[in-house]
C-alpha cells in the first residue's frame, strides 16, 4: 500500500515539479546519479506523506487481509532447568517464574474462552485448546522438577512452600479445563441458535470481572510472595460466590417468567458455575503464599 500509494503521489509530483529536468541540469551525463537520487526523493518524500497517515494504511491493510495470526506458546519450559538443582535458591525462583507463566497462560484462556462465549466467536476455539496442551505439559514438567526440588535442603518455610506449589500447579490446570468447559459451549449456542437476555448478559460479565480481578490479585501474591494481598482474597471470593447463587435466583426468576429458554438457563448457570470454581481454584493460588 505504501508503494503503491507512494508512487501515484509521486507521479503526480513529478508533473507538477520540474525534478527530472532539476536532476538533469545538475548530473548531466550521468543517469545512475539521476536515478539513485530520484529513489531517495521518492523515499523521503512517500516516508514524509504517509508517516501521519500509518493508522489508516493499517486499517487498509487489515480490511484487505482479515484475521488475527495466533501466537503459539512453544511447548517447552522457559525457566526451569534441571542445572538450577545444583543451586537450592535458584531453583525455587526459577520455578516460581515457571508457575507463574503458567498461571498466565490459563489467565488468559479464560479471558479468551469467556469473549468467544459472549461474542459466539468459535474461531477461537482451535488457539484456546492449543494454549490447554501446553498448560498440561508445564503441569507435569513442573511437577516433576517439584519431586526433584523436594528432595534438596531447603529452610522449612521453602520446603512449605515448595509443597504448595504441588497444589498450585493443579488448580492452575484446572483453570485451564473450566476454560475449555466454557468454549465448548460456543459451538452449542451458534448450532441451537439460543441467546440470552441482555440482562443475563451483564450479570455475567459483573461475575467474570469479578472473577479475573480476583485471579490476577491471586497471581500477582504468588509471584511477588506478597501476603499482604491476601487481605482482599476472601472479600473477593464471598462477593463472587454470593454473586454466583443471585445469579442462579435471578436466572430462575427469567426461566419462570419465559424470557429464557430451559436450555440457555442450563448453560447460563454452568457458565457461572465454572467461574465460580476459577475464583475457588484462585484462592486456593493466593493462599498457597501463606
Amino acid at each position: 500500500l505504501f508503494n503503491v500509494f507512494g508512487a501515484v503521489l509521486f507521479f503526480l509530483f513529478i508533473r507538477v515539479v520540474p525534478v527530472v529536468s532539476f536532476f538533469e541540469t545538475m548530473f548531466p551525463g550521468n543517469p545512475m546519479q539521476q536515478i539513485a537520487l530520484m529513489h531517495t526523493l521518492f523515499n523521503v518524500l512517500a516516508a514524509a506523506v504517509f508517516l501521519p497517515l500509518t493508522k489508516i494504511l493499517v486499517k487498509a491493510a487489515t480490511l484487505l487481509v482479515p484475521g488475527t495470526d495466533p501466537e503459539e506458546e512453544p511447548m517447552r519450559t522457559a525457566f526451569i532447568d534441571k542445572r538450577f538443582l545444583s543451586t537450592p535458591h535458584v531453583a525455587l525462583v526459577q520455578t516460581i517464574k515457571e508457575i507463574d507463566r503458567m498461571g498466565k497462560l490459563a489467565l488468559e484462556n479464560i479471558k479468551d474462552a469467556f469473549d468467544a462465549f459472549i461474542n459466539r466467536d468459535d474461531t477461537r476455539t482451535e488457539s484456546i485448546n492449543s494454549k490447554e496442551k501446553v498448560i498440561n505439559y508445564l503441569e507435569h514438567e513442573i511437577t516433576d522438577y517439584l519431586v526433584h526440588i523436594n528432595q534438596l535442603d531447603f529452610p522449612e518455610h521453602d520446603a512449605v512452600l515448595m509443597g504448595n506449589f504441588f497444589h498450585v500447579v493443579n488448580d492452575l490446570e484446572r483453570i485451564g479445563d473450566h476454560a475449555i468447559n466454557i468454549v465448548e459451549y460456543v459451538e452449542v449456542l451458534n448450532e441451537n441458535k439460543i441467546g440470552f437476555s441482555e440482562s443475563s448478559i451483564v450479570e455475567i460479565k459483573s461475575l467474570f470481572d469479578k472473577v479475573v480481578v480476583l485471579l490476577d490479585t491471586a497471581l500477582r501474591a504468588l509471584r511477588t510472595q506478597d501476603i499482604n494481598l491476601l487481605k482482599n482474597i476472601y472479600p473477593m471470593e464471598q462477593e463472587i460466590d454470593d454473586l454466583e447463587k443471585k445469579l442462579r435466583e435471578r436466572h430462575i426468576d427469567r426461566l419462570t417468567n419465559n424470557i429464557c429458554n430451559v436450555r440457555a438457563g442450563m448453560i447460563f448457570t454452568d457458565i457461572a458455575s465454572n467461574l465460580e470454581r476459577v475464583a475457588d481454584h484462585a484462592t486456593n493460588i493466593a493462599y498457597s503464599v501463606a
